[in-house]
């Protein structure tokens, strides 16, 4: 007769793994994305429109936020691409 090893149910096997660990990111990252969080800040309260002046105001506003939000995007992209090699 032949002795089988014993064998332990699988949840005792080994210690459990440990959870992924995501690299931490660059500094540049971090500012980049510290800068696209105090522009969403900056536009959450805007004055109120009360006039075409007022709105022509508004409309530049936004729109430069929009491109300072979309600047900011693609080099939190890249900043992103980069730290994952």
């Amino acid at each position: 007769m032949v002795d089988l090893p014993t064998m332990q149910p699988l949840g005792a096997v080994g210690a459990p793994a440990p959870a992924p660990v995501e690299p931490k990111p660059a500094s540049g990252f971090r500012e980049l994305l510290a800068s696209l969080e105090r522009l969403g800040a900056e536009h959450r309260e805007l004055p109120p429109v009360a006039d075409a002046e007022s709105l022509r105001g508004a409309l530049a506003r936004a729109d430069a936020g929009f491109q300072t939000a979309m600047d900011l995007r693609r080099q939190l992209e890249a900043a992103f691409r980069g730290r994952k090699g």
